[in-house]
């Protein structure tokens, strides 16, 4: 029984596993839920893993994963809400004028759903969404609620389990009331005022590791998070497409994903940025990291700041703004998720403040939404892997509200938070003078050329090397080096590295396979100095036999200078290069390998340019 639910879960999870497990299934006695548990028991998954991957599937697909769950005997969870925001309402299309009402609450089992009009159930509204037209609102106060409930019921199969021993088995709870009369006006603004954008570009920058100061959890998921939203929007936004009819309607961000930056990068690329900023562009401009306030100016710390830091070891968001002082983008939104407490050294960093004083720029049609107030510091969310300003400001990027809106929102929400509530207090400053948002959809008659300019060098940034095959006459072997996206981070990238041979096929053509020779060794990269690489890690089950992963971080301190390898020659263009060592799978190799040792191969490899090793001076 087990193992035929997992096997349906799987189906949803691990496509591909599953295809590989019916495939061996139909060669050896077993079925193919024991193949799966075996491949995932070899990646080291455990049961507490898969419960929790189940958990996090039934967000997606609700229902249907309590019966692995139950098998797992998962304790019973009662329904609690899932934001402070019971109920969301939003508008789901402005034409039709149609409200969507969203009841976000979680629990298991999972939370079933019955939907009130002034107090009596709606038949056949048992779902957590609920569409109303706006002609069926009438403006004698009609409330609508939800009554959300979970319950093991008698006689399921695990109720013996569940509602023994005097065990909760029962939980409810109503919603509170909503007026949708109180959301006309936003309706009536959306229909009258059509806003939109000539393009939507995003600075996104995560500092963490530290060289001289504490070290930090979240900014990489802070990051990663913030970048899959803003490229999302034209996903959540399929419904608005169609209802402002332009030449080129988008809603996508053209985003940069940078972590780990000094001083010199931060500066090179808030520079590269700016060649974005044209006339009615809407930008996002989002760094984590560590950051402080003296004398009323903000400042952003690099990972190379010295301990005893002073103004020119640091980017005060004054110099940002003279960055972007004559460019006429129709939305700057900042957002700052950092500390505002003053340094350590305060009296001294204000003399040098006094002598350092730039003067104020002021930046049109800018929101800045600070994660804390001053003098506060901003804290991480641990459980959450991201920090808490990130955490209450992803629900709300998608909401069709103007970007103060969303703010205030994302403000009420962590005020609502008791760990932090008064003791972390964002703030909002703009002057804005339209009421923009971040879903208004892209409109680029007029700006043709500005776009595809834009859209071709956000695409340089984006680009990965084609895989490379490097030869090893001595054993008559290629390895094969490939690359992989990180995330959404253009300064990282996922290699990998593999053996093989040529031999031909049954139509009598060379080709490459892992054959029982090439499989017998290993191949491993050693990158310049000047890149962060991870550990390697062996993967068996990729179908192209045992390869090493690593991850190659720093991208944007890569040497790109023109130059040619005798073993690789890419037209004598630039790129980052890399060594290649070939060994017997039972030679115990390291990247401090002697390249003179005899049982190691070494070759040379130009692997060509990777995201943002493109724009970089020579």
């Amino acid at each position: 029984m087990l193992c035929g639910i997992l096997s349906l879960i799987c189906i949803v999870a691990y496509a591909e596993d599953v295809e590989k497990a019916c495939f061996e299934s139909c060669s050896n006695d077993c079925g193919p839920a024991s193949v799966l548990l075996r491949v995932w028991g070899g990646r080291g998954v455990t049961v507490l893993q898969l419960l929790k991957r189940l958990q996090k599937l039934s967000k997606v697909y609700g229902r249907c994963m309590d019966g692995p769950q139950f098998s797992l005997r998962r304790k019973f969870v009662p329904v609690i809400w899932s934001r402070p925001q019971q109920i969301v309402v939003r508008i789901s299309n402005v034409i039709s004028s149609t409200y969507e009402l969203k009841c976000h609450a979680k629990g298991f089992p999972f939370p079933r759903f019955q939907w009130m009009k002034n107090g009596t159930d709606l038949e056949g509204e048992t779902s957590d969404r609920l569409l109303i037209p706006m002609n069926n609102i009438s403006y004698n106060s009609n409330t609508y609620r939800c009554r959300v409930w979970n319950e093991i019921e008698e006689g399921m199969e695990y109720s013996s389990f569940y509602r023994s021993n005097g065990k909760q088995y029962r939980s409810e709870l109503l919603s509170e009331a909503i007026n949708l009369s109180a959301y006309t006006s936003e309706l009536e603004e959306a229909k009258l005022k059509r806003l939109v954008a000539t393009d939507k570009v995003a600075l996104i920058i995560g500092n963490r590791r530290y060289k001289h100061h504490v070290e930090l959890s979240t900014p990489e998921c802070d990051i990663e998070a913030l970048t899959h939203a803003l490229q999302g929007l034209h996903l959540e936004s399929k419904i608005y497409s169609w209802v402002f009819p332009t030449r080129s309607s988008h809603f996508r961000f053209k985003t940069v994903q940078l972590s780990d930056l000094t001083l010199e990068e931060m500066k090179f690329f808030i520079l590269q940025y700016k060649k974005l900023l044209d006339d009615g562009v809407y930008a996002v401009f989002y760094f984590a990291g560590h950051g402080f306030e003296v004398a009323g100016q903000c400042y952003l710390l690099p990972i190379d700041a010295p301990a005893d830091f002073r103004p020119e070891h640091c980017i005060s968001v004054s110099w940002v703004q003279s960055i972007f002082q004559h460019c006429t983008p129709s939305l700057n939104l900042v957002l700052l998720d950092i500390c505002r407490m003053p340094p350590a050294n305060t009296m001294l960093f204000a003399e040098d403040v006094a002598r350092c004083v730039e003067p104020p720029v002021v930046c049109q049609n800018t929101v800045y939404g600070f994660a804390t107030s001053v003098g506060v510091c901003a804290f991480e969310a641990q459980t959450d892997h991201t920090s808490i300003f990130m955490k209450y400001l992803l629900p709300h990027l998608h909401d069709p509200v103007t970007v103060t809106n969303m703010l205030h929102k994302t403000f009420a929400d962590i005020a609502c938070d008791k760990k932090v509530s008064g003791i972390q207090v964002p703030e909002l400053r703009t002057n804005l003078t339209s009421p923009r948002s971040l879903m208004d959809p892209i409109d680029i008659e007029g700006h043709t050329s500005s776009y595809e300019s834009h859209t071709l060098h956000w695409r340089h940034l984006n680009e990965l090397p084609e895989p490379v095959h490097v030869y090893f006459k001595e054993k008559d072997l290629y390895v094969a080096v490939f690359f992989n996206l990180l995330g959404h981070f253009n300064n990282k990238m996922r290699v990998g590295s593999y053996v093989v041979e040529v031999v031909k096929n049954s139509a009598g053509y060379d080709e490459f396979q892992c054959t029982k020779w090439a499989n017998s060794h290993r191949a491993h990269l050693i990158f310049p100095e000047e890149l962060g690489i991870t550990h390697e890690e062996i993967v068996y089950d990729t179908g192209e036999g045992p390869t090493l992963f690593c991850i190659v971080s720093n991208l944007q301190r890569a040497k790109v200078k023109i130059h040619i390898i005798s073993t690789i020659q890419l037209n004598g263009k630039g790129g980052i290069k890399c060594k290649v060592l070939l060994y017997h799978a039972n030679c115990k190799a390291s990247r401090t390998l002697f390249t003179e040792d005899a049982d190691v191969l070494v070759e040379e490899a130009n692997i060509g340019h990777a995201l943002v090793t493109r724009i970089l001076p020579d």
